[in-house]
């Protein structure tokens, strides 16, 4: 078992303190190094705390409902010119309906 110790008088723990055991190790560790160098960059910032449950639902279902008023909207025009066909339809007389849609 390995245990890490801060050398002393060091109270940040990084990066680079981690991957030393590792540097005779392996040729993929430039990869990691440069992966990691984004993680410690001085221009990322703390992340902020989770939002409460209930406020994170809220604001997905009214992102969920945008989504969907967009998805609604696109078929818009094609719902009414369905309706559109249904209601001619409807309008025709009787004997020219009765016999459209069965066989004889």
């Amino acid at each position: 078992m390995c245990l890490y110790v801060c050398p002393i008088g060091q109270t940040k723990l990084n990066f680079e303190d981690l991957l030393a055991p590792l540097t005779g190790q392996s040729d993929n560790l430039e990869p990691l190094k440069k992966s990691t160098k984004v993680l410690t960059s001085s221009k990322s910032k703390a992340l902020s705390a989770p939002l409460p449950q209930r406020t994170q639902d809220r604001l997905d279902r009214e992102a969920a409902y945008e989504q969907t008023k967009r998805e609604v909207d696109k078929w818009q025009a094609t719902m009414k010119q369905i309706k559109e066909v249904w209601s001619s339809v409807r309008g025709l007389p009787n004997t020219e309906r009765r016999g459209a849609g069965r066989a004889s």
